[in-house]
């Protein structure tokens, strides 16, 4: 429990000095706000080398609270990339999409730019972009994610470190 509100500090520390860091993206003020836990899986896991990955992620978020759709309280969403990956660099920069599925079964399909920062013992993965489809289409959304670094003697032996959890902020403005 000390870890996870270490992590949730440290995800709302990121969230504040990305918001209000000079040239970042960032959300409008909220429309819908949510904590989340996210899990990625690496296949074959990750070693000291970076290689050929699939990571694939479970993101669970609530709660939320939304003043626009005040019914949407929480929400999912699952992604499967092909990266290169190692423990070094959990995940390389680019473009994706997803899609959140809501409480109340809306969706919203969010296309986004990833960076990755690696302050302090972290790994900060930060998603900017839009909806572009579904609740909340055409609104500005950032979500960062904090990773602890994966362990280091994990990343020695096979198969490597297989899975990360980290926690999340999502802003729709």
């Amino acid at each position: 429990m000390i870890r996870l509100s270490r992590m949730l500090i440290a995800v709302a520390t990121a969230a504040v000095s990305i918001s209000f860091g000079p040239g970042n993206a960032q959300a409008d003020p909220g429309d819908l706000t949510c904590l989340g836990t996210v899990t990625a899986n690496y296949s074959p896991g990750l070693t000291l080398t970076s290689s050929p990955q699939t990571v694939t992620t479970n993101e669970i978020d609530t709660p939320c609270t939304s003043a626009s759709n005040p019914d949407v309280t929480s929400g999912h969403s699952a992604v499967t990339i092909e990266t290169e990956a190692g423990c070094l660099e959990i995940l390389q920069p680019g473009s994706a999409t997803k899609t959140f599925t809501w409480n109340t079964g809306e969706t919203s399909v969010f296309s986004f730019n990833r960076s990755i920062s690696r302050p302090g013992g972290n790994s900060v993965v930060t998603l900017a972009g839009a909806i572009t489809q579904g609740l909340f289409a055409g609104r500005t959304a950032l979500e960062v994610i904090t990773f602890p670094n994966p362990n280091l003697l994990g990343c020695l032996t096979p198969p490597g470190v297989t899975s990360l959890f980290g926690v999340a902020t999502l802003t729709i403005g």
